[in-house]
C-alpha cells in the first residue's frame, strides 16, 4: 500500500515537473526533448510547483476534517437547518453543468476563453457535491462502508485538483522563466573560446574577439554569453541583451577539442 501510495506521488510529480519545465523551456523557444533533462530533475523541478498548492489542500483538508462533526451536530440539533442541503446541491450540480458545458464548447467550437474556469468549477461543484453526500450519509448514521456515488463524485473533484495542479504549474514555470528572462545579467557568465569562427558576434550584444596571433589553439573568443541550463552534456547560452522577440537566439554549444567553455559565477547570487 505505502509502495502504491509513493508511486502514485512520484507520478504526480513528475508530470507537474514536467509541465513545469516545458512551460519554462517554452518559454525560451525549447522544448523539453531538447534539452533532455532526466526523471530526477524533472521530480526536483516540481517542488517549486506543488508546496503552495499542496498547503492549500492541506489546509482545506484539515478544515473539512475538523468542522464535519460540528456541521453533523448542527443540522441534528436544527432539522430545519436540512433545507440548506437540496439548495447546496442545486449550486453544485449547477457548477458542475458549467464546467462540463465550457469542456464540449472548448472541444467543438475551439473557444478558450473560459478554460481557466473548468478545473475551478469541476473542483468546487464536484467537492461540494461529494460533500455534502458525506453529511447525508452521516445524518442516516451509515458507518458501513461509503456509497458509489461519493466515490465517483470525489474522484471527479480530485481530478479538477489534479488539473488545477497542472495549470498551477504551467503558470509557475512561465512565470519563473519570465522573471529569469528580466535577470539574465545576474546569471552566470559565460566565455566561449573556440578554434574556429562560431558566427555569434553581434547577435543580441554577444561580442566576438579574434586573437592576432595564430599560434594559440583558440583564435575566436565570444563574451556577453549566460548560462540557461547545462543538461545533456550541452550548453544553452542565452545573449546578455537577449529578449522574448522570436528574433534573439538560444545558443547551443557541446564542449570539444575545438570549444572551451568558461563559467564564472554571478557575484550578485
Amino acid at each position: 500500500m505505502v509502495i502504491g501510495q509513493f508511486s502514485i506521488a512520484t507520478a504526480l510529480a513528475f508530470y507537474l515537473g514536467w509541465v513545469r519545465s516545458a512551460a519554462y523551456y517554452g518559454y525560451f523557444g525549447l522544448s523539453t526533448s531538447m534539452v533532455g533533462l532526466s526523471t530526477s530533475e524533472y521530480v526536483l523541478g516540481s517542488v517549486g510547483a506543488l508546496y503552495l498548492p499542496l498547503m492549500g489542500v492541506g489546509l482545506a483538508t484539515a478544515l473539512v476534517t475538523a468542522l464535519h462533526p460540528r456541521v453533523v451536530a448542527l443540522l441534528r440539533r436544527l432539522p430545519s437547518a436540512r433545507s440548506l442541503l437540496p439548495a447546496g446541491r442545486a449550486v453544485g450540480w449547477g457548477l458542475v453543468a458549467l464546467a462540463a458545458a465550457g469542456f464540449f464548447a472548448a472541444l467543438a467550437w475551439r473557444i478558450s476563453w473560459g478554460r481557466p474556469a473548468i478545473p475551478w468549477l469541476i473542483t468546487w461543484g464536484a467537492g461540494l457535491l461529494a460533500y455534502l453526500e458525506l453529511v447525508r450519509s452521516s445524518l442516516a448514521g451509515r458507518r458501513s462502508g461509503v456509497g458509489v456515488q461519493l466515490i465517483a463524485l470525489a474522484a471527479l473533484a480530485l481530478g479538477g485538483v489534479f488539473w488545477l495542479l497542472g495549470d498551477y504549474a504551467g503558470y509557475a514555470g512561465r512565470a519563473q522563466a519570465r522573471e529569469d528572462a528580466a535577470t539574465i545579467a545576474y546569471r552566470t557568465d559565460v566565455t566561449v573560446y573556440s578554434a574556429q569562427q562560431l558566427a555569434l558576434g553581434g547577435r543580441a550584444g554577444i561580442v566576438e574577439d579574434v586573437a592576432r596571433s595564430e599560434g594559440g589553439a583558440y583564435r575566436f573568443r565570444y563574451t556577453n554569453l549566460r548560462l540557461l541550463v547545462y543538461a545533456g552534456d550541452r550548453y544553452f547560452l542565452l545573449p546578455v541583451d537577449w529578449r522574448h522577440n522570436g528574433a534573439d537566439p538560444v545558443i547551443v554549444l557541446s564542449p570539444s577539442e575545438t570549444i572551451r567553455v568558461e563559467l564564472i559565477g554571478s557575484p550578485f547570487r
